[in-house]
């Protein structure tokens, strides 16, 4: 796309002169330059590791919310530094977490619950933990069978294999050795041997 030129008519000495004119730039020049905020991006993380915002950084650096969400676009540097910040800026509020747990400090474990929801995406777990069924196992024989049944399928979660490492560890070795002839009986019947 070519620009258009404009003239302006200037009488000079009786002569009448054409004269190129500059066309400004549309709209007020930008305030916030890549230049700028790659100079900046350094201070963000020192703005949020006490558990500062992202509005606390705005203001700090002169600018709204909005238009600080704008310049992570212009600036990986920046972009960068913003997310730096809001991870220490979570560290922070998880340690207070820790000592608010602890009783080291003192505050509000609701507020804190809902700081952590609203600014950090925190949700509650839906899932409910529900052990794998060896409800039908007669002995520990079976049990040990069952769990390594369930184990070779992938089904055992790592919550089950914690809550059954200690009953493994409670069979003796005879229980062991029955335990895999019993396996490989069964194996060999699934291959039709």
């Amino acid at each position: 796309m070519t620009p258009s030129l404009k003239f302006k008519c200037n009488e000079y000495e009786g002569l009448i002169v054409l004269s190129e004119t500059k066309k400004n730039k549309a709209g007020r020049p930008k305030k916030f330059t890549k230049e700028w905020l790659d100079g900046k991006a350094e201070s963000i993380p020192a703005i949020m590791e006490n558990g500062d915002s992202l509005a606390h950084v705005a203001v700090e650096l002169g600018m709204s919310l909005d238009t600080l969400h704008e310049c992570k676009k212009e600036s990986e540097l920046f972009s960068d530094a913003l997310k730096r910040g809001v991870t220490l800026s979570e560290k922070w509020w998880v340690n207070l977490g820790r000592d608010l747990t602890n009783g080291e400090v003192k505050g509000n474990a609701t507020t804190w619950i809902f700081n952590m929801k609203n600014r950090f995406n925190w949700r509650d777990s839906n899932k409910e933990y529900v052990p794998a069924d060896l409800s039908g196992c007669k002995d520990n024989l079976e049990r040990m069978i069952r769990i390594i049944d369930l184990t070779a399928k992938g089904e055992l979660s790592m919550q089950d294999a914690a809550l059954y490492r200690n009953l493994l560890r409670s069979f003796s070795d005879e229980e062991l050795i029955q335990t895999m002839q019993r396996v490989k009986a069964l194996e060999k019947l699934a291959n039709g041997v």
